[in-house]
């Protein structure tokens, strides 16, 4: 059963629209972009199904992320098309400039009234098919994020890696995720659309106290110096 932490959220997905979605992986019939599509519109109903009376949330806003300027908001509800609405009325073009439509996301965050629809905090999801052009300022922007917040698990912030240029290159994100898991408050975490059971699992895993049941599998399993490594960082941190 999921905690009862998971519930009640303001949830935001940023999605990449750089020029290397349009790729088409090996083994694939369709492009990144296309299969995103699908991936995500699966995870927006997860997260709006409702489980005894319970909802992770009602609505969801939506950015996308490319150029060095905020993206295009949509605002998703339960009903909503995201293949028809958002991807097939947007392509992927430019690079991968994030920062600015992280701080109009953070920003739309802070200024909504808290209810009891979204008491629980906040999640922000972003699906990434490589590295950040402005890596620097978005570190920067979740470690003023993560000073600010009281407690970690009030708004946490997942990067779900996409296509094959992240899996054979997973070092940089991991890299990303270590240097962000050192703020006051550990609101960051990586992890591989591939790899990953269901978007509740990913989020319901990062709730618990314990840092070691927020780790990926996958990273136990194909990484364990970097794990031992955090394990000992949390370990001395608390």
């Amino acid at each position: 059963m999921p905690s009862a932490k998971m519930f009640n959220r303001d949830v935001y997905i940023l999605i990449d629209q750089s020029a290397t979605m349009e790729k088409v992986d090996p083994g694939t019939s369709a492009s990144r972009w296309e299969l995103l599509a699908a991936n995500v519109q699966g995870d927006v109903n997860n997260l709006m199904r409702d489980r005894n009376g319970h909802k992770v949330c009602d609505d969801i806003t939506l950015y996308l992320f490319s150029r060095d300027r905020q993206g295009r908001k949509f605002e998703i509800d339960a009903n909503a098309d995201l293949k028809a609405n958002v991807f097939d009325e947007n392509f992927p073009d430019a690079n991968t400039f994030i920062a600015k439509t992280l701080e109009a996301c953070i920003q739309d965050w802070k200024q909504k009234p808290k209810t009891e629809a979204n008491k629980n905090g906040a999640f922000i999801l972003i699906y990434t098919d490589g590295m950040l052009d402005d890596r620097p300022n978005f570190e920067k922007k979740i470690r003023n994020l993560s000073e600010e917040v009281e407690n970690e698990e009030y708004i946490k912030i997942i990067m779900i890696g996409v296509g094959d240029d992240v899996k054979s290159n997973v070092k940089p994100f991991l890299d990303l995720d270590f240097n962000l898991s050192q703020n006051k408050n550990n609101i960051f975490v990586f992890d591989l659309a591939d790899e990953m059971e269901d978007i509740i699992d990913l989020l319901n895993r990062q709730l618990p106290q314990d840092p070691a049941k927020a780790v990926p599998d996958w990273v136990k399993r194909d990484h364990p110096d970097w794990y031992q490594q955090y394990l000992e960082f949390q370990r001395n941190k608390s």
